[in-house]
């Protein structure tokens, strides 16, 4: 834990900390860590009564999860890491409640509420803002 605090002892973005320690590794290597390093979190964050039907549609949709969602999130993250840069790439991130709400409208047509849509404009600018600068 101690990787993720500067010399002076405050706090660094786990985005930071790849783009200055980490940027030349293997990121097969780096996703193969994510991965197993979160399983433990996963495993005490499961709820007591969970109840899994084990059958091989399950264990198919749960490996194509983990190789979408773990895999495959973490891969285009540290490439977008590598080639826009920790800021860019961190202002990026900030889209992915923007990118909810529009999904939910088209699939679901659920009405985002008036502080959600001031929110989002809000946070659309500063990426704009980020990403042009």
């Amino acid at each position: 834990m101690s990787g993720y605090f500067n010399s002076q002892w405050k706090p660094e973005s786990p985005t930071v900390y790849y783009r200055r320690n980490l940027v030349k590794e293997d990121l097969v290597k780096l996703n193969a860590f994510m991965g197993v390093t979160s399983l433990p979190i996963l495993l005490l964050l499961t709820p007591v009564g969970y109840h899994f039907v084990l059958s091989v549609i399950n264990v198919g949709l749960l490996i194509a999860l983990g190789l979408i969602a773990q895999v495959g999130g973490f891969y285009f993250w540290f490439n977008a890491v590598r080639y826009l840069g920790s800021v860019k790439a961190g202002s990026g991130s900030l889209l992915v409640p923007i990118m909810a709400y529009v999904l939910s409208f088209a699939f679901f047509r659920e009405v985002p509420t008036p502080i959600q849509i001031i929110g989002s404009a809000i946070t659309l600018i500063g990426v704009y803002l980020t990403m042009t600068s």
